[in-house]
């Protein structure tokens, strides 16, 4: 049983300001999740300045964090900037 979460830290923006989105990945259940992949697409208007996963990495617009133990919770941080 895994549930995402996503936080953005400003529901609005200016050009050139910085957003930060954090995507939380938890695992309720009691076995171990293999092979997952969350598939995260920003909205237009916005770039890439920075990817902080605690675990797995960011390419494109999938975050490949692997296995999730049981009882655990991963996180992606992604910092963009206004255009």
């Amino acid at each position: 049983d895994l549930e995402l979460t996503k936080v953005v830290d400003k529901s609005t923006v200016k050009r050139g300001e910085l957003v930060t989105y954090t995507l939380t990945l938890s695992n309720q259940s009691s076995q171990a999740a293999t092979g997952v992949k969350v598939t995260d697409n920003l909205p237009t208007g916005v770039s890439f300045v920075e990817v902080i996963p605690s675990q797995g990495n960011f390419t494109g617009s999938e975050w490949n964090v692997g296995i999730l133990a049981a009882h655990s919770s991963a996180t992606l941080i992604l910092k963009v900037k206004a255009n």
